[in-house]
């Protein structure tokens, strides 16, 4: 059920943005509880172009891949990018 919603809700949101891949942004746990789901591989495979899971690692005190954020980190990065793409627009009375 969970994965047929993710399913509609990406290929709802992929047409609404001119056809523009959606990135979902989920925690290591949540990425893992999917996988574990036995249709998640199949949902991969047919959202492949129109949804772009990204994984984000909690900060640990030893080394980590350097492909890998740490979700503070990328949360603040995601969000400074939809102020630079959305500026907030002043209003004129």
């Amino acid at each position: 059920m969970l994965l047929t919603g993710i399913e509609k809700t990406a290929r709802s949101l992929y047409k609404a943005r001119d056809n523009k891949l959606i990135y979902y942004i989920v925690s290591e746990d949540y990425l893992n509880a999917l996988k574990a789901m036995g249709s998640f591989t199949e949902l991969d495979c047919k959202l492949a172009g129109h949804l772009q899971f990204i994984c984000c690692i909690p900060k640990n005190t030893g080394e980590r891949s350097p492909c890998e954020e740490d979700q503070e980190s990328l949360l603040e990065d995601v969000a400074v990018i939809l102020r630079l793409r959305n500026p907030k627009r002043t209003s004129h009375a």
